[in-house]
C-alpha cells in the first residue's frame, strides 16, 4: 500500500506493508542535516547537534519525494492485478500519476468526482468506509 497521509493511520489500522510518499509527521529530524530526531525533541523545540531547526519529517512542497517508498511503489503498482485508489483529488503531482501506471484494473473510490473517473474502469463515488464495507459484504455473498 501507498499512502500519502502523514499521520501513520493505516498502520495503526493495522497494515503492514505502508510506502508514506509524503513521509509522517511521526518522526522529526533537522532541517540542516537531515538526522532523524524524537518527536520529544522537536515538541521541546530543541535544535540539533549541528545548530539545525527540527521539524517533521513530511514532503513539503519543492521536495523530493522520499526515493525508497517512490521507487517501491511504481514496482508495486506496476506489478499490480487491481489498483484501488481511494479518498483523493489526484491533483497533487507526482503521485496523481501511480494509478495510471498500472496494467491492471483501476478503481476509484471518492466522495466527489474529479473528472478523471473515466480513466478507471470502475468509479464508485461515496465516502471511502461506506464504500469499503458495502464491497466486503458483496464478495462474501455466496457466489462470489
Amino acid at each position: 500500500m501507498c499512502t500519502q497521509n502523514v499521520d501513520r493511520l493505516h498502520q495503526f489500522a493495522g497494515s503492514r506493508h505502508v510506502e508514506e510518499l509524503h513521509g509522517t509527521i511521526r518522526e522529526c529530524r533537522c532541517h540542516a542535516c537531515g538526522a532523524p530526531h524524537e518527536e520529544d525533541a522537536f515538541l521541546r523545540k530543541a535544535k540539533c547537534a549541528c545548530g539545525g531547526r527540527l521539524r517533521p519529517n513530511v514532503v513539503l512542497f519543492g521536495e523530493s519525494l522520499p526515493q525508497e517508498a517512490w521507487q517501491a511503489s511504481l514496482d508495486a503498482i506496476r506489478e499490480a492485478d487491481v489498483v484501488l485508489v481511494i479518498g483523493t483529488s489526484l491533483e497533487v503531482a507526482p503521485v496523481n500519476q501511480l494509478p495510471f501506471l498500472t496494467k491492471g484494473k483501476r478503481i476509484f473510490i471518492n466522495a466527489e468526482e474529479t473528472g478523471l473517473e473515466g480513466m478507471f474502469d470502475v468509479f464508485i463515488q461515496g465516502r471511502a468506509r461506506d464504500s469499503l464495507i458495502a464491497i466486503e459484504r458483496r464478495l462474501k455473498q455466496p457466489g462470489n
